[in-house]
């Protein structure tokens, strides 16, 4: 009975801690990142980065391609 206890444990500790403190680092890190994108975007207007790939505002574009 004490042994499966102590494994437990020592799963808790060598596995899932870490685990869940990961998880809320990256979660931090993501959240953290988001509103310094918008500002950017909203500052410098014409060229902006989104998921990678850079793309030109609407503003920018030719006449022939915009929607309106």
């Amino acid at each position: 009975m004490m042994m499966k206890w102590y494994f437990g444990r020592f799963l808790l500790r060598q596995y899932i801690y870490p685990a869940i403190v990961f998880i809320l680092l990256i979660l931090l890190i993501k959240w953290n990142s988001k509103p310094q994108k918008i500002n950017n975007n909203i500052q410098h207007g014409n060229w902006h980065e989104s998921g990678g790939n850079v793309i030109k505002s609407v503003n920018t574009l030719p006449k022939s391609m915009k929607l309106s």
